[in-house]
């Protein structure tokens, strides 16, 4: 047979030529809040995301952000929340909501020819949900319950620790949440949240899929209304990150087989200069199957099964960590070669052969996340937040395509610092 396949080959690699990406329409409802539209694809279909600054950040009790989104889905003064979830499914949608440290969301994937009958379902949720006392109780419980099995786990327990010692325990960032949190989440404190937090004026909505005018009209009817009202935001919360100091924690949990690894430093979000070039750094070092630390620690050592390294970004801050598990008795080898790894890229430049491969993995990945309207609408949402527009993901594309063995070389310099690491061992 000719042209037949040889899986003994490994495909060429060619360079992505140029790739563009499609600027959202902006609009506003006639209660000022702003969208952000992409009316694109070949499918009738749409998501609907509303953005609030409602996450952990500008809670005043704990847990308030997360209770407050979970509890959306759960009735309103005209239906319960059986009832609510029976009319999303009827018209084969999906409602989610949630928050996260810095906002909490509420999306509403469906086909475009449903949101005559879905639109008004999502505004009486905006204006009228009433968290119920029952629904409630069941979900804490049920929280309770997930964190008691969560504390079991060395990873777990790893990254709580982790994050307290890089933002502090009180700061929204950092704190963890125990088991007696959970008895103070109450109904009042989350209406309180709610009618504070999820107003028009705290709102970014986010609007992808194939839409003419007239369904663009039915989100104006509906989500900018005047009974849906604006209130005065009381205060901007501000949390201060206790001074960083490098810590070394072994934390014993009888009976483990496994020790967990949780190390790292606080570091920039992406809106820092540094962030384009220290993404393909990191990608290089920990980010990916193919990574250093993998190629190491998991193919060549056989100490895990996987190991990664994550620049994480908040709004108003940052980390870096590298996190696996390993054999109880390997921690301390796995993080000699973790610490060998970062001196060797201190110490010695990067070959192209290995710099190309994971530059074409970086490529490969973006030009996934701005495929589709869906795809392309989250992507961007996640510069918009930061106060960043388009030419941020441009400017990442032209670091990715342009950053030398050098560049990472210096970068590795000056970020890579066993000295500054915190070390987090949950074992036996």
């Amino acid at each position: 047979m000719q042209n037949r396949l040889n899986r003994k080959v490994a495909p060429i690699l060619r360079p992505l030529q140029s790739l563009k990406i499609t600027p959202p329409q902006k609009l506003q409802l006639d209660n000022d809040v702003p969208i952000y539209l992409w009316n694109m694809g070949t499918q009738e279909v749409a998501m609907i995301r509303l953005v609030f600054q409602a996450g952990r950040w500008h809670e005043q009790h704990r847990l308030s952000a997360e209770f407050t989104a979970r509890m959306l889905r759960e009735g309103t003064a005209q239906m319960t929340g059986r009832q609510l979830h029976n009319r999303i499914e009827y018209h084969g949608a999906t409602l989610k909501s949630s928050a996260n440290k810095d906002y909490a969301s509420i999306t509403l994937f469906t086909l475009t020819k449903h949101l005559p009958y879905l639109l008004p379902v999502l505004r009486e949720i905006l204006i009228e949900a009433n968290f119920p006392e029952k629904e409630l109780q069941t979900i804490v419980q049920n929280s309770k319950q997930k964190l008691l099995v969560n504390l079991e786990q060395n990873d777990y327990l790893a990254q709580r620790h982790f994050n307290r010692a890089i933002f502090g325990g009180e700061h929204p960032y950092g704190y963890n949440v125990q088991v007696s949190d959970y008895d103070q989440v109450n109904t009042d404190a989350l209406k309180e949240f709610f009618q504070q937090r999820y107003v028009p004026n705290n709102c970014q909505i986010y609007i992808a899929g194939k839409l003419s005018e007239k369904e663009i009209g039915l989100v104006n009817r509906y989500l900018g209304t005047s009974d849906w009202q604006k209130r005065t935001i009381e205060g901007k919360p501000n949390h201060t990150i206790p001074t960083y100091m490098a810590q070394k924690q072994y934390i014993s949990k009888k009976g483990s087989v496994q020790a967990a690894i949780c190390m790292g430093q606080p570091l920039f979000n992406k809106t820092h200069p540094d962030y384009p070039a220290f993404y393909v750094l990191n990608t290089l070092f920990g980010g990916f199957f193919g990574s250093r630390l993998m190629s190491n620690i998991r193919e060549e050592k056989g100490l895990t099964y996987g190991i990664y390294s994550s620049n994480i970004s908040f709004l108003r801050a940052g980390y870096w960590s590298i996190s696996t598990e390993v054999a109880d008795d390997a921690w301390e080898e796995t993080m000699k070669e973790i610490f060998l790894e970062m001196n060797r890229l201190k110490n010695t430049l990067v070959e192209d052969e290995e710099l190309s491969l994971v530059k074409s993995y970086l490529m490969g990945n973006l030009l996934s996340s701005v495929d589709g309207a869906f795809n392309l609408a989250s992507a961007l949402e996640g510069t918009y937040l930061y106060g960043l527009d388009i030419d941020y993901l441009y400017q990442l594309i032209a670091t990715i395509e342009q950053v030398t063995p050098s560049d990472l070389q210096l970068l590795a310099c000056k970020y890579f610092d066993e000295q500054q690491l915190t070390q987090v061992i949950v074992g036996k």
